[in-house]
């Protein structure tokens, strides 16, 4: 079940890394986000409406008029039925639902509009890796670059950042929309890196966008099949290892018991 924390987390993250990338989120997004956000706003001001309805029958009684024919009491009176707190919390549980089939629903487009990003990325990073021997993308490299290559690192050194940004935020949507379970350790490179294998996960110290860059990864932002795909592919490729490591303990207890070593 989508959590509220989770539906917060996704949509900050979303939102604020569009606007940091100077990128558009689709207009059917916004639209539809707009349209489930007014619902806290009206039921709130229909909450203070029906908050009136003691000043309104009072009024009534000390006029001498009948309550029963007043419009705004009886409008008062309704809205006060219909947003008893057990009634609201239900309605406001349902439009956290409501949240979250809203962006799994648009997670597909959602990634479509950062891929571009990150091709663009991609490039950077490639270009400096191909200028810059023996490539560390860190603050602490650049009092070594050569001040002709200050700006190509710079470019790449950003594009790193850029691409955690996006890496976490895919993290989060597809935690709230339930598309996909991501392990954080291994994320980058599998929302990542196309080529990604478990010899290329287990050669890495920390598997960080930054470490992926210097060893010469590639970088495509997965889709979401793309990344049950890359899942199901290094689980293959984790099962035949294990099996292999199986087989040769067996081989060596065989052959340990032959010259019997054991």
């Amino acid at each position: 079940m989508t959590t509220i924390g989770d539906l917060t987390a996704a949509l900050s993250a979303t939102r604020q890394t569009a606007r940091d990338l100077g990128i558009e989120l689709p207009t059917a997004l916004v639209d539809d986000l707009a349209a489930l956000d007014a619902v806290t706003q009206r039921s709130a001001q229909a909450r203070t409406d029906a908050n009136a309805l003691p000043e309104l029958l009072l009024d009534c009684w000390i006029e001498g008029r009948d309550p029963a024919k007043d419009k705004s009491v009886t409008a008062a009176a309704h809205l006060a039925t219909i947003t008893q707190p057990g009634t609201i919390g239900a309605v406001m549980a349902l439009l956290d639902q409501r949240r979250a089939d809203t962006i799994r629903q648009h997670v597909p487009a959602i990634l479509a509009a950062f891929a571009p990003f990150v091709s663009e990325a991609d490039a950077a990073i490639s270009t400096a890796r191909d200028t810059i021997p023996g490539l560390k993308l860190n603050r602490a490299a650049m009092s070594g670059i050569d001040a002709d290559h200050l700006t190509i690192f710079g470019k790449a050194f950003e594009a790193v950042q850029h691409l955690d940004q996006i890496v976490t935020t895919w993290q989060f949507l597809a935690t709230a929309a339930r598309v996909a379970s991501v392990q954080p350790y291994t994320a980058p490179a599998m929302i990542l890196c196309p080529d990604i294998t478990t010899a290329a996960l287990d050669a890495l110290p920390n598997v960080t966008v930054a470490g992926l860059a210097e060893a010469g990864h590639r970088f495509e932002l997965a889709t979401v099949d793309d990344y049950r795909n890359r899942a199901a592919r290094l689980d293959a490729e984790r099962d035949q290892i294990d099996q292999r490591k199986r087989e040769a303990r067996e081989s060596n207890r065989y052959a340990a018991a032959s010259y019997g070593l054991v």
